[in-house]
């Protein structure tokens, strides 16, 4: 959605050759925080069994993480996005591959060039 949805659909298409109909996006809770906050730990926990029903269904080569929220999930870790985009991990009868959510990208201070 908005300026998140733009710049996942432009990187989709700019570095995998992809577009929104090519892909299925699911999410770690199934109704947004109210205010938008992070979802809670039980949220996180009452919604899981959607998530993987959606993912025992579609069987995905690819699974693409935004966030930490996704990523801690699926890998079952405490470790941080920082530390665990740019690589894939083995994951169900595929890989899954850890990056920042746009929206963290947008919010982001821009980086100083040399």
């Amino acid at each position: 959605m908005g300026r998140s949805g733009q710049l996942l659909d432009r990187l989709l298409l700019e570095e995998a050759g992809l577009t929104r109909d090519a892909i299925y996006i699911a999410n770690v809770v199934k109704c947004r925080p109210p205010a938008n906050r992070d979802p809670k730990p039980e949220e996180i926990t009452a919604c899981r069994p959607y998530l993987e029903q959606q993912l025992d269904l579609l069987d995905p080569a690819v699974v693409l993480t935004l966030g930490n929220f996704s990523t801690r999930l699926l890998l079952q870790t405490t470790e941080g996005i920082t530390r665990l985009r740019g690589a894939s991990y083995p994951y169900r009868n595929g890989v899954l591959v850890p990056t920042l959510h746009p929206a963290a990208v947008l919010r982001a201070a821009p980086m100083p060039w040399p």
